[in-house]
C-alpha cells in the first residue's frame, strides 16, 4: 500500500515528502529532520535483520524493496 502524500502522488521520494510538510503540521526543516532520522534507521536495516537471525540470502532477496534509490532524489527528476 502507498499513500498519496505530496504533490507528486505516490512517488516514494524525499522531494515528494517535503512538498506537503505543512499538511502534517511540520515545517520543511522539521520534516527534513524527521526524514533524516528515518533514513538513517532504514539505511541500517540489514544490520537489524541480521542481528535478528535473518539469513543473508533472505536479506538479499528483499533488499530491492526496502529502500529504492529514487527515494533520495531531492528534486523532481527533470525539474
Amino acid at each position: 500500500m502507498t499513500l498519496t502524500i505530496g504533490h507528486y502522488g505516490r512517488t516514494a521520494s524525499i522531494y515528494n515528502l517535503l512538498s506537503q510538510a505543512g499538511r502534517f503540521g511540520l515545517s520543511a526543516e522539521e520534516a527534513r529532520g524527521e526524514i533524516d532520522r528515518l533514513v538513517d534507521v532504514v539505511r541500517h536495516w540489514r544490520d537489524g535483520f541480521f542481528a535478528c537471525g535473518v539469513l543473508v540470502k533472505d536479506i538479499d532477496y528483499i533488499a530491492a524493496a526496502i529502500l529504492p534509490d529514487c527515494f533520495f532524489f531531492e528534486k523532481q527528476p527533470g525539474a
